[in-house]
């Protein structure tokens, strides 16, 4: 073979070898313009950052979980799933990754997809209230009225302080025909803040359902 040839095929290999190195530093320089793209609104710009940052290290796993959060923003959530996927590959024990990827998943009517992926995040953090009420809300979506009771206790019982717990609580009470639990949930939610006549309709409505149904 010319001498020439087998020159340029050696520089070529040369260069894709270097171009296949792992940069972490490059990474870290992308992932910074990432989040001043993320502060400022930007999430288009932040979303090629990330993938720049992918390109340069693949093993940096914050940016496939930021992407995700910016994909799922965006109502891309099967591209979203994907990115908490690879971030779960490189960092097994990621519960938001976990939690998050729930919620793509809850997004899509997955419902008990979500939960599998609720239940691991909470095998990671125990006392994360928020899982548990996601975890929640995806068995009230099921009509698991007496699951999702279970999950909104769980919530509440490491964070009193959130409307939104009590409010999806009394519905759950109110799927059960509890109409008395659910009542002292509304009281609280409302008292916390939340939307007494939106809650109102939402309780009567469901009581009114289940007991239709009998």
């Amino acid at each position: 073979m010319n001498s020439k040839i087998i020159s340029m095929i050696c520089l070529a290999v040369i260069a894709l070898t270097v171009a296949c190195v792992d940069n972490p530093e490059k990474a870290d320089e992308h992932y910074a313009l990432a989040l001043d793209h993320q502060d400022a609104g930007r999430f288009e710009e932040a979303i090629e950052e990330y993938t720049e940052a992918i390109d340069a290290y693949p093993a940096q796993y914050q940016s496939y979980y930021n992407r995700g959060l910016l994909r799922t923003g965006q109502g891309n959530l099967t591209l979203a799933i994907g990115d908490f996927d690879d971030a779960i590959k490189y960092y097994p024990d990621y519960a938001n990754a976990f939690h998050n990827r729930g919620l793509a998943y809850g997004g899509l009517g997955n419902h008990f997809r979500a939960i599998e992926d609720f239940d691991r995040a909470l095998e990671i953090e125990p006392d994360a209230s928020d899982t548990h009420y996601n975890k929640g809300m995806a068995h009230l979506a099921l009509g698991s009225f007496r699951r999702a009771l279970n999950s909104f206790d769980r919530a509440i019982a490491f964070n009193d302080k959130d409307s939104d717990y009590y409010a999806f609580r009394a519905l759950a009470h109110a799927g059960l025909d509890d109409s008395q639990s659910a009542e002292i949930d509304f009281k609280k939610a409302v008292n916390l803040g939340f939307d007494a006549v939106v809650l109102r309709e939402q309780v009567d409505n469901l009581m009114e359902r289940i007991q239709g149904s009998r």
